[in-house]
Order: C-alpha cells, then sequence, then structure tokens
C-alpha cells in the first residue's frame, strides 16, 4: 500500500476573530478522513472559521493509518489607524 503522506496549509486569522483556515492535502490509499483538536472525523480537508492558535491534526486513510501533526493559524496585525491633522 502507498504510504500515508500529509501537507497542511494554514491561513492567518485576524486577531481574536474567526477568520482563520486549514486546508489539508494527502496521498496514500484514499479516502482519508481528518479531525482537529480530537473533534469528530469528517472527509472535506478544509477546515474553516478558525481563531488564531495550535492545532492538532490527525489524518487517516482506508486502511486505517493515520498520521498527526501540529498546524499553527497565525494571527494577522491588528490594523493600525492614524488620523492625519489638515
Amino acid at each position: 500500500f502507498p504510504a500515508l503522506q500529509v501537507q497542511a496549509t494554514a491561513v492567518e486569522s485576524c486577531p481574536n476573530r474567526p477568520s482563520g483556515s486549514i486546508s489539508v492535502a494527502a496521498s496514500g490509499q484514499g479516502p482519508f478522513t481528518y479531525r482537529i483538536n480530537n473533534g469528530a472525523m469528517q472527509t472535506e480537508a478544509l477546515f474553516g472559521n478558525l481563531i488564531p492558535g495550535t492545532y492538532n491534526l490527525l489524518t487517516q486513510d482506508s486502511n486505517g493509518c493515520s498520521a498527526e501533526s501540529r498546524v499553527t493559524v497565525a494571527s494577522l496585525p491588528a490594523l493600525q489607524i492614524q488620523f492625519l491633522n489638515a
């Protein structure tokens, strides 16, 4: 059987807002299931509406083999507004 290989990509989130995401690309013996932070397994390789932080990702193939990794959703810098006197 082909070995399970996983690559996860995180998209940054606004500070304290659930706007980040993690997408997963897996190869090996599909179909694959995924979960983050001991949540429910899902077939969708995208996790959205995430706040900044580190997530534990579990990917499992159809043979029951699994791979675990940690993925960090970074926080974008806070928006700063500067008023200029005219």
